[in-house]
This record gives C-alpha cells, structure tokens and sequence, in this order.
C-alpha cells in the first residue's frame, strides 16, 4: 500500500514538473534550465534549512545525492530500452513522435521517456498567401517550411501546443509512467539525438 502511494506521489510531481517546465520556458526562453530548476521539487522542502550556514554542507550533500540516484535510474531505463531494441523483432519498445504517440493511442506504453532537450511544439499553421491550413510538429528554434501547397514562405503558426506536456497528459490518462531523462549522461543525450526525445517501453507489441 505504501508502495502505491509513493509510485502515486512520484507520478503527479513528474506531470507537475511538466507543466511547471513549459511554463518557465515561455517565460524565460530557455527550457533546458527551467527544467533542471524545477526537477528538484524537495529543494522547497530545504530552502529554509539552506538559509543556515551550518546546514549548507548537508543539504549539498543530499542534493547531490538526490541528483545520482536520478541519474542511476535513467540509466537504468535507457538500458532497458536498448536490450529490448536490440531484439530481433523489435521488443516491448518504440521511439521517434510518431511511433510513440500511436502506441500512447492504443493504451501500449508502460513506460513513457521523455527527455528534458526536448524543444518542439505541435503546431497549427495558416499559409498566409493561400490559406491553406494544416498541423505539424515544428522545432521551437527553426523557422517554418514553406506552404506545402503554393511554396511560398508566408506559414504563420496559429496555434502552439509543447509536445512534452502533449504527450505527458495522453500517458497520464492511460496510466503510463512518464520519465523525464536528463541529458546529463550519455544515455540521455543518447534519447535525445539518436531517438528524437522521445521513446517507449511498451506493455505489449504494437504494428
């Protein structure tokens, strides 16, 4: 029972981190450090103990701490990741926007990863010169495509939604865990350049 309601705990301050990210990014303009700033919830917890010199040692050495095991245990999920990958027919895993968001479709991910570089939104886009209309998932530092029907530079974004916070709220309602993976190791700037940010541990295979 306890168990459960840590696992519980754990879940709602991840999809709150989320929220509280995007967030900070529109703010600020820099979402990999408003990230890290608010991954850390526990820090609220210690801010007034942190105000004291004696206490400084301490609470940097339970930041640091806190930090590791953080780091241990996305190693962990990314190396488990890898080994079903590695399998001949694929295994319980998929990554890449659009595999993953199928397999959020169809209620199959157990484990949803999802890494803090991640700086993309789903989009509603206007041609300007001929209006046509369309939805694509846009990097938030790159200028637009041109118009796919008259090829003229004129799409203008109508409406913007962050794919972390997207895809975090579809798992949430199919009671998939979600991770956030830092890129403070290997194997998270691994998730972000080789599997595009996003990937899935799955329940069971999906075609």
């Amino acid at each position: 029972m306890l168990d459960r309601r840590l696992r519980a705990f754990q879940q709602t301050a991840r999809i709150e981190h989320v929220h509280q990210a995007a967030a900070d990014r529109a703010e600020l303009g820099d979402r990999a450090r408003a990230a890290r700033a608010d991954r850390r919830p526990v820090h609220e917890a210690v801010d007034v103990v942190d105000r004291q010199p004696e206490a400084i040692g301490v609470v940097g050495v339970a930041r640091d701490t806190l930090k590791d095991l953080d780091l241990m245990r996305e190693k962990d999920l990314l190396e488990r990741l890898m080994q079903e990958i590695r399998k001949p027919d694929g295994g319980l895993a998929t990554y890449g926007e659009a595999q993953v968001r199928h397999a959020l479709e169809l209620g199959a991910v157990d484990t949803l990863l999802v890494s803090e570089g991640l700086r993309r939104s789903r989009a509603k886009l206007r041609c300007g010169n001929c209006g046509r209309e369309s939805e694509a998932t846009v990097e938030d530092a790159k200028p637009l495509d041109p118009c796919s029907n008259c090829g003229e530079d004129k799409m203008a974004v109508q409406d913007r939604r962050d794919v972390v916070v997207e895809f975090t709220e579809r798992a949430t309602t199919m009671g998939t865990r979600v991770e956030l993976v830092s890129r403070e190791s290997e194997e998270g700037e691994l998730l972000l350049r080789a599997f595009g940010g996003l990937a899935a541990i799955l329940r069971y295979r999906v075609t």
